[in-house]
């Protein structure tokens, strides 16, 4: 996964990219290529929310060590 990927800015690309389609702002083809580019973002950030998931389930796990 990218470590540089912000979750909050992927999220605000997808509303902004929903925000295009709502508004009948686009084309069919070009509202696939966003529906596509609108998926890779998603999986991003589920990958983004795993890591911070496993992170704060690794420090919990440390702090009951302690």
């Amino acid at each position: 996964m990218d470590k540089n990927f912000n979750y909050e800015d992927g999220m605000a690309q997808i509303q902004a990219i929903v925000d295009k389609i709502e508004n009948g702002q686009v084309s069919v083809t070009e509202m696939l290529d966003l529906v596509k580019q609108a998926a890779e973002i998603l999986k991003k950030c589920r990958a983004k929310l795993t890591q911070v998931g496993d992170d704060i389930n690794k420090i919990l796990d440390e702090a009951k060590q302690s």
